[in-house]
């Protein structure tokens, strides 16, 4: 039953993730915004994708919500770790951005299943 609740969790953070990098690169190309910007909007997409994630997650499951929640967004931020090492050929980013990011998928998980 949970995996195929975390089977959806992950289609719709996958979705969200999806159109909301399309309105993010839409707004790269029209306004021509500067590298701190669009990292600060990859943050925010990496944050509500966890979010939507962790809602529903936590609205499927019932108890226990923050909790599930945010194994939601841990589950998330460890698959994009890993598409990100497997496209980029090789993890060599910066650790306190890493760090970041996973705060924010935990903390982005952990509210969503808190408000479901």
């Amino acid at each position: 039953m949970k995996v195929k609740v975390y089977g959806l969790g992950i289609l719709v953070s996958g979705l969200v993730t999806g159109i909301l990098l399309l309105l993010l690169s839409w707004g790269l190309y029209q306004f021509r915004w500067s590298n701190s910007v669009l990292q600060m909007g990859v943050w925010a997409v990496y944050g509500l994708s966890s979010l939507a994630g962790g809602f529903l997650v936590g609205k499927k499951l019932r108890s226990r919500r923050f909790l599930w929640g945010m194994l939601m967004g841990l589950v998330y931020f460890l698959i994009l770790f890993v598409i990100s090492g497997a496209t980029t050929g090789g993890w060599s980013g910066n650790l306190a951005e890493m760090a970041a990011a996973c705060g924010i998928c935990l903390a982005g998980g952990m509210l969503g299943g808190m408000l479901s």
